[in-house]
């Protein structure tokens, strides 16, 4: 039983840096053409946490972020949400301001706009290669987009989460442009079911 969860968390772990690695290639294709300029993105580090201490693990308590999210409907219940500290997401606005719009600043709605159009890309490119390695069509909501305190945010997402008590998957997750880096994070709450279609695609994928 020692053997086979350990084969399932290498295993797990070997999943989710494929995902990311898809995932942020086809994102930072996408970002790179809305702003006509260079994007990579890259996770220096991969996490899997309790829900509760999400906050503490990314360094975020009490600290107001802008939060974009999705939840899957259908049987496979799955939350995803991009979130940026507050500042970083200045960056992403200031950036979108100038390549994208051609102009230096943006009224709030546009502001608003620029960011979910950044985590539409970003969460949609995740979902897209998780539903290639399922073979299953995930169907999802409209972005939501949420700024405020990360511990209410995160509160509120988990009240109405599918799979409030399953660990939480977090990409810690660079932008890196010519102009500087943008930090953020993408977090995954994979419900039970669909962890175990992952699983068991995964072992074929890898024989």
């Amino acid at each position: 039983m020692k053997g086979e969860r350990k084969e399932n968390e290498a295993l797990n772990n070997d999943l989710l840096r494929e995902i990311g690695s898809i995932g942020a290639g086809n994102a930072a294709t996408s970002l790179s053409d809305l702003i006509q300029q260079k994007v990579l993105i890259t996770f220096p580090k991969i996490e899997v946490t309790n829900p509760k201490d999400i906050p503490k693990v990314l360094g975020l308590q009490n600290m107001r972020v802008v939060v974009i999210h999705k939840k899957l409907q259908g049987d496979y219940g799955c939350d995803i949400m991009l979130v940026f500290p507050e500042k970083e997401a200045e960056k992403i606005v200031s950036t979108m301001a100038k390549w994208t719009f051609g102009i230096d600043g943006l009224d709030e709605e546009m502001k608003a706009s620029a960011v979910e159009e950044v985590g539409n890309i970003v969460i949609g490119s995740f979902l897209s290669a998780i539903s290639n390695f399922t073979d299953i069509e995930l169907v999802h909501t409209p972005p939501g987009h949420m700024t405020d305190i990360f511990d209410a945010i995160l509160d509120r997402i988990l009240a109405k989460s599918h799979s409030p008590d399953e660990n939480a998957v977090i990409f810690h997750t660079c932008f890196e442009r010519d102009e500087g880096n943008i930090y953020g994070a993408v977090i995954i709450f994979l419900s039970e079911e669909l962890q175990r279609e992952l699983v068991q695609r995964g072992k074929a994928w890898l024989e």
